[in-house]
């Protein structure tokens, strides 16, 4: 207050002068008029813990075309093993109690299967290619310029409610003082 006094607080700050009113009022309005800028940052904060646990779910969804891919090509193995057991002859307690059209049968589903699993193998390839360019060329670039605007937005809205904060303290203090010269 003695700064908006010019150093003279006692001549200039009365609190109880007919001509200010009611102080406690003035100060009561004044008081409804400041905005808390962290409220924007805490927005803002909790925009970027959002934004991180979306990029989280994404990376994983790409690990889970990984271990589709990793589970598929183990199966694919696993199914050539069990069809050239059967195929050479040998007892496996999957073909124990089959006769020899069952085996016949259950080779050709095999082979079929593992058919389609070498067709899908490089749709996995080209799925995982897609998934990292579109994150790296185009998610990634936009959500930096994305979080950059925001950052910037935050920063200014931050400022221009301190600026107004600091204008209704200003007005608030020059009202409670009189001029006696």
């Amino acid at each position: 207050m003695n700064f908006f006094a010019d150093g003279q607080a006692k001549e200039h700050f009365v609190l109880n002068h007919a001509s200010k009113g009611d102080v406690k009022e003035t100060i009561g309005k004044a008081s409804n008029k400041y905005k808390n800028p962290l409220e924007e940052a805490y927005a803002w904060h909790f925009d970027e813990l959002v934004d991180l646990k979306c990029m989280y779910e994404a990376i994983q969804g790409r690990d889970e075309v990984y271990k589709n891919q990793i589970y598929a090509n183990y199966h694919r193995k696993d199914q050539i093993l069990e069809m050239e057991k059967i195929k050479d002859g040998l007892m496996t307690m999957k073909t124990f109690m089959k006769s020899k059209a069952q085996k016949q049968e259950q080779i050709r589903k095999l082979q079929e299967e593992i058919d389609q699993a070498k067709a899908e193998y490089p749709d996995y390839n080209k799925l995982i290619e897609f998934v990292v360019l579109l994150h790296y060329q185009v998610e990634v670039p936009r959500f930096k310029a994305k979080k950059r605007m925001n950052y910037i937005n935050t920063l200014n809205n931050v400022a221009v409610k301190e600026i107004k904060n600091a204008h209704v303290s200003a007005t608030l203090f020059h009202g409670l003082m009189i001029d006696n010269s």
